[in-house]
């Protein structure tokens, strides 16, 4: 028999938030425990809406010909989407949105979502609330659920807080609180063990960590803090880590899997991902164009600033560019050894031999990847020639300063051993 289906958009939660700030998620913590719990889960996107359809079709190129977010331009022909699929094998099927949506919001979840039975576009929580429940009476249902309030824009919809912490704490809890709202009207009506319940994260915030991104937190450079997100799935089966590699475009066919009683064996290789619609030019808000494709391990992204390399398990919040250490030419890269000017010593344990040529190895896998994915994004959209704007031969130093300051130090050493300070 068909299980039921309700997908839980987790809003702007990343594993570093969720997992820095267990606290605010009890009901959260509480569903993992009953769930197939994927510790290597990446998303395609930082962008809400690209991520929500990404899952829908299990394809990132549907609306790639979109100039900007608020019009979205469809790839012709496309396949029908999950929640339209589910509609025509029989399943009642409803998009549950929050309240204070802009009519171009709700726009896009009806480009997105297409022909489904119902949308329901809230006017206040009590009302977001009772649809919930009303819908979950139905014989046989999928619904797709969103919480925006902890997306940073909903901040002035928390109520009042103490401060700035307090207030970005409340986002947090008032999303576990509709999770723990919906849980409990599953097991009331007795329909929890029926119906496979998705909750998965979009993005991360960046609170300009990197850069000022021309003041956005999100809808920035793919960086695994960014991107690696939490997902949760139940089906009944219990708990169990899973910790293979999986991206959003496999949430489709592991979902339409699990919701006809099998168990789809999902591993992905490498995941790719990006901020903004390949036909988007770069913007001028500060919003840099970028590519990236991961292995699991590390994560090499190319933009209209060049490529920079990150070891996302040592690094979770990529905060170090490995290629600071290299030059490239030729498509190769060659490392700079004035690292070894540092007078500690730790460095040495870390940067040798062996660690560039993993570097070197690792680069080579991923450039070729990257650069068929960006071209082939290019292609979709039949904008062949505009792939010169992500620049894949040269590297974005994004650190050059640590370089003057290596060598200040070794200089400052030899003149402190010449005695020349004295």
């Amino acid at each position: 028999m068909n299980k039921n289906l309700v997908v839980f958009h987790l809003e702007s939660l990343s594993n570093v938030i969720y997992q820095n700030n267990a606290d605010l998620f009890p009901n959260l913590k509480k569903f993992s425990q009953q769930c197939y719990v994927y510790a290597n889960y990446y998303s395609t996107s930082t962008s809400t809406f690209m991520v929500m359809s990404d899952l829908a079709y299990g394809d990132v190129s549907i609306f790639e010909k979109s100039k900007d977010y608020t019009t979205l331009i469809e790839k012709r022909n496309r396949e029908k989407n999950l929640f339209e699929q589910l509609h025509m094998e029989g399943y009642y099927s409803e998009i549950i949105a929050p309240p204070f949506l802009t009519e171009s919001e709700k726009q896009r979840y009806i480009n997105i979502f297409g022909n489904v039975d119902t949308y329901f576009f809230a006017d206040t929580y009590k009302e977001f609330r009772e649809e919930i429940e009303k819908a979950l009476k139905k014989k046989s249902f999928a619904i797709y659920i969103t919480e925006f309030i902890s997306h940073i824009g909903y901040s002035k919809f928390r109520g009042k807080s103490k401060g700035w912490t307090d207030k970005w704490k409340k986002g947090y809890e008032m999303l576990d609180d509709l999770l723990g709202f919906l849980l409990k009207r599953l097991e009331d009506a007795s329909v929890l063990e029926k119906t496979v319940v998705i909750a998965y994260g979009d993005h991360g915030d960046d609170f300009y960590f990197h850069k000022f991104n021309g003041g956005f937190t999100h809808a920035i450079e793919p960086y695994s803090s960014m991107i690696r997100t939490p997902l949760f799935v139940y089906s009944g089966s219990g708990y169990k880590e899973k910790n293979e590699l999986i991206s959003t475009t496999s949430l489709r066919k592991l979902t339409e899997g699990l919701v006809k009683g099998a168990q789809p064996d999902i591993k992905e290789t490498y995941v790719f991902a990006r901020n903004l619609y390949t036909a988007q030019k770069r913007e001028n808000n500060g919003l840099n164009k970028a590519f990236c494709v991961t292995n699991g391990e590390y994560l090499l992204m190319a933009s209209y600033n060049g490529i920079e390399l990150y070891n996302s398990i040592i690094d979770s919040g990529n905060g170090f560019n490995i290629l600071d250490l290299f030059k490239l030419k030729k498509g190769r890269i060659k490392c700079i050894r004035n690292v070894n000017l540092m007078g500690g010593s730790h460095i040495g344990y870390i940067i040798g031999d062996d660690f560039y040529k993993e570097v070197q190895g690792v680069y080579e896998e991923l450039s070729d990847r990257l650069k068929t994915y960006v071209l082939k994004m290019y292609d979709e959209i039949g904008e062949r020639n505009r792939v010169k704007e992500i620049k894949q031969q040269e590297i974005n130093y994004t650190s050059r300063i640590r370089y003057y300051k290596i060598v200040k130090n070794y200089i400052y050493l030899i003149c402190a051993k010449m005695g020349l300070f004295r």
